[in-house]
């Protein structure tokens, strides 16, 4: 095998605190596939998508296409050679670089201009059970999601045990301090939950936002003046 393979895998592993780029679910070894967000040799054809018919060869051991995946969702069924555009997109020619006129609908996970938060939600449902949905109808939250099975069955029982081990003693914390109804308390309590829930290996960003997002009212953080930034800002070294 290539020598340089196994020097990015344990690179992007260790850059991703050995997390999947796409389900964040922590991996405790780096023998798991280098993923290419671009698929270096050929795309699957979607009939009702625009699709490039070469594949990204040229892109293959570009930095930022390269990332470290479980392999459930780069597996064929999942991520695998998918690569779908938006209907009017153009997909890029050989030697071309994004960003250009091609619109993934893959959300990419790292990309500096991309919020994934802005297509994907996590919803309460029954027996505490948290779901992903596309948020307000998002056709690239929808389309990620059932790609990569983010609402598949093993990950949809992980989130609930991350909510109810993890999330909610922070909340219980928060909502003691809000109780005894002391300003110092309430900051102190709501900061060790974001550090505890945020920090760079810690699984699930974006569920840990949402569940502190709907269980804390929008009017009680106004009120205390509790921020709610963006998970990769609380997450960055």
């Amino acid at each position: 095998m290539f020598e340089g393979h196994g020097v990015a895998k344990a690179a992007l592993y260790e850059a991703q605190h050995g997390k999947c780029a796409y389900c964040e679910m922590v991996q405790q070894r780096t023998a798991q596939p280098v993923e290419h967000f671009r698929p270096k040799a050929r795309v699957t054809q979607e009939p009702r998508y625009v699709t490039s018919t070469t594949g990204y060869w040229w892109l293959a051991w570009t930095w930022t296409n390269l990332y470290f995946s479980c392999t459930t969702c780069n597996s064929p069924a999942r991520k695998g050679n998918h690569f779908a555009l938006e209907l009017g997109s153009t997909p890029l020619t050989p030697e071309q670089l994004p960003p250009s006129e091609e619109r993934p609908l893959f959300i990419d996970p790292a990309a500096k201009d991309e919020d994934p938060i802005a297509h994907i939600v996590f919803v309460q449902a029954k027996r505490g059970h948290w779901i992903p949905r596309p948020r307000r109808g998002s056709k690239r939250g929808s389309y990620t999601i059932d790609k990569l099975g983010l609402d598949r069955t093993e990950l949809v029982t992980l989130y609930r045990n991350h909510v109810e081990r993890t999330v909610q003693p922070c909340l219980d914390d928060v909502r003691a301090a809000l109780q005894r109804d002391v300003p110092r308390e309430v900051h102190h309590a709501w900061s060790r939950c974001l550090r505890r829930l945020f920090h760079p290996k810690a699984p699930f960003h974006a569920l840990s936002y949402d569940v502190l997002d709907g269980l804390v009212p929008t009017d009680v953080r106004i009120r205390w003046r509790l921020d709610l930034p963006r998970p990769w800002n609380l997450s960055r070294p």
